[in-house]
C-alpha cells in the first residue's frame, strides 16, 4: 500500500463502518453526495442543521441561503428520492454562541473572521457529528471539495480537491486527524462541472439552484447593518461614524466606523471615490480617521 493512501470517500472497504451521516444543506453538492454514497453501498442518513432564523433582522432576499425554508425542503426531497431517513437538527443556540458571537467580537476588534471555518470545526464536526453518532452513524460526510489521506502510522491528513478552482480544503484546516479519519468527501475527485452534470442526470432540483456565496446568517451581505442590529444596545468605537482627515488634519470625508474597511480598502467618499488610498494611522477615539495618504490630487 502506498503511503499515504489517498481515499476516494466512495469505497466502503476503506472504513470500519458503512453507516454514514451526510450533512445536507439542500445544495447540489451535499445532494449529489447522498446519491453517490448510497450507490457506492453505504447506509446513508441525511442531517440538515437548523442554525439561524433571527426574524427580527430584515434581509433583502426571500431565500435565506442554506438556512432558508427552500433549502430544508430540497434536502428532504433529495432524501426521499434516495430512500434514506432525514433529520433536521436544531443547533441554533450552539451556532449563535460560538460562530455568530465570534464574528461580532472579531469584527469589533478590527479583524476579519471566517465564520465557515469555526462552523465546520465546532458545529459540523462536533455538535452535528455527535448527533449522528447518537443514532449509530459513526462516519460523517459533506459536499466539500477536499480529499483525505491515510498514513502508515495510522494518522490522517487533509488534501486539496482535484478541482483547483473549487477546492475547499482551506475551510477545513482546523480539523484534526481523528476527525478526518471518520470523514468522507465523495466530491473530492470531481470537478464542479462534473458534479452539476451528474446532478442533472439524476434530475436533482438542486442542480438548478444558484450557489450562495454569502455568509449564511447575513444573506443580504450587509455586514454593517447586521453588526448594528446585533449590537443595538451598545455602540462600540469601531462602529462610530466620524471624519476622515488627511495628513494635515483637514477633513476630507466621512467614515462609517472601523469595521467598514481595512487598510486595503479604497475610501468611498465624495470626490475621493475610487481613488487608491491607504490608511497610514487610525485613531477612532476622536471619531476621526487620521492619516489618509491618497493619490491623484
Amino acid at each position: 500500500m502506498k503511503d499515504p493512501q489517498i481515499l476516494s470517500g466512495l469505497n466502503p472497504d476503506d472504513y470500519p463502518s458503512r453507516k454514514v451521516a451526510v450533512a445536507m444543506s439542500g445544495g447540489v453538492d451535499s445532494s449529489l453526495s447522498v446519491m453517490i454514497l448510497k450507490e457506492a453501498g453505504f447506509e446513508v442518513v441525511g442531517m440538515t442543521m437548523r442554525l439561524w432564523d433571527d426574524e427580527s433582522y430584515r434581509v433583502k432576499s426571500d431565500d435565506r441561503g442554506c438556512c432558508g425554508i427552500s433549502s430544508f425542503m430540497e434536502a428532504k426531497k433529495v432524501a426521499a428520492m434516495a430512500g434514506i431517513p432525514h433529520y433536521t437538527v436544531n443547533l441554533r443556540d450552539e451556532f449563535s454562541k460560538t460562530v455568530v458571537d465570534d464574528f461580532l467580537k472579531e469584527y469589533i476588534s478590527g479583524r476579519t473572521p471566517n465564520p465557515c471555518v469555526l462552523c465546520n470545526s465546532i458545529i459540523k464536526w462536533q455538535a452535528l457529528q455527535e448527533k449522528a453518532r447518537s443514532i449509530g452513524f459513526d462516519l460523517f460526510a459533506t459536499g466539500h471539495y477536499a480529499r483525505t489521506a491515510r498514513h502508515s502510522d495510522g494518522t490522517y491528513s487533509l488534501l486539496t480537491g482535484v478541482d483547483n478552482e473549487k477546492d475547499q480544503s482551506y475551510f477545513l484546516w482546523s480539523l484534526e486527524s481523528k476527525s478526518i479519519a471518520s470523514t468522507l468527501f465523495p466530491l473530492g475527485t470531481l470537478t464542479k462541472r462534473e458534479t452539476i452534470k451528474k446532478a442533472l442526470q439524476l434530475n436533482l432540483g438542486a442542480a438548478h439552484r444558484a450557489e450562495s456565496q454569502e455568509i449564511c446568517f447575513i444573506p443580504d451581505n450587509d455586514y454593517r447593518s447586521f453588526l448594528r442590529h446585533r449590537l443595538k444596545n451598545e455602540t462600540p468605537v469601531s462602529l462610530t461614524e466620524g471624519n476622515i482627515l488627511d495628513m494635515s488634519g483637514k477633513s476630507i470625508g466621512k467614515h462609517h466606523g472601523k469595521t467598514s474597511f481595512n487598510n486595503r480598502n479604497h475610501i468611498e467618499s465624495g470626490r475621493f471615490r475610487g481613488i487608491a488610498s491607504r490608511i497610514v494611522r487610525s485613531q477612532f477615539g476622536e471619531d476621526a480617521l487620521h492619516g489618509l495618504r491618497y493619490n491623484g490630487l
